[in-house]
């Protein structure tokens, strides 16, 4: 009789143990979810936002279009990029060209900075967790930059650690008035400079499979293709992420 008591409130104490976790489980799942829907919503509403600026601006026709491919790349996209593995080397400076100024950023340039919005609020948040960004400065005006981390903050960290003497490269851009006046170059030469001293020995970065002056360029200097990272999304959240090494690594 004794036993057959003992056995019941085991029964019971696991059947409540497990009500109890499972409950656990769906508040996490749920709060996920709720968190993924906020992040959509506030992707969507500020690519709307966007939109609306350059149609107030007179570009009527660029504002539908952006708003077309945001679109269309929100219910569904697909980006394949190669990862490159760069040896720095210290380089000599190029000579001053029209005044512009190679430095390292501060919180005040994201303000002079051609973002959006919610790119420069991703900035803000990129340097108040220790990302650099190198910054090249004409007139008051920031006209190029790229940013580095010792750490990766995407999809790739779930393959790819970097060692304590990497960094990774991100966020590279350019002025349209300004491409093609080797700024970039400048930029990357100050960049390799200013990592080495911090004890820096090699830098990773992503190119996408379509950019082919950039995957050029990243092998002309020397970088070594490590790898290729495919991400593919829908509304916004990913669903399929793969990496494979290169052959030759």
């Amino acid at each position: 009789m004794n036993q057959t008591k003992n056995t019941r409130k085991k029964l019971h104490k696991n059947s409540k143990n497990y009500q109890q976790s499972t409950l656990q489980l769906l508040l996490q799942k749920s709060i996920f979810f709720e968190k993924d829907l906020r992040n959509l919503g506030e992707r969507l509403l500020g690519t709307i936002k966007e939109g609306i600026l350059l149609h107030k601006s007179g570009l009527k026709k660029e504002a539908v279009l952006f708003l077309k491919e945001k679109t269309l790349n929100f219910i569904f996209s697909k980006q394949t990029f190669l990862l490159y593995k760069e040896r720095l080397k210290p380089q000599p400076l190029m000579p001053p060209y029209c005044g512009i100024r190679i430095r390292q950023g501060n919180a005040r340039d994201i303000e002079y900075i051609n973002a959006s919005p919610t790119q420069k609020r991703q900035f803000v948040k990129a340097l108040n967790r220790g990302d650099t960004i190198i910054v090249a400065e004409h007139k008051g005006k920031i006209i190029a930059y790229s940013w580095v981390s010792t750490r990766i903050w995407t999809d790739l960290s779930k393959f790819y650690e970097l060692k304590t003497d990497e960094v990774y490269a991100w966020g590279a851009y350019t002025d349209n008035e300004y491409r093609r006046k080797r700024i970039m170059k400048r930029i990357a030469i100050f960049r390799s400079n200013f990592l080495l001293k911090a004890g820096k020995q090699s830098k990773i970065s992503l190119v996408k499979t379509d950019n082919e002056k950039a995957i050029k360029l990243s092998e002309a200097i020397g970088a070594k293709r490590i790898g290729t990272f495919t991400s593919i999304r829908i509304l916004g959240i990913v669903k399929k992420i793969n990496f494979e090494e290169s052959e030759r690594n």
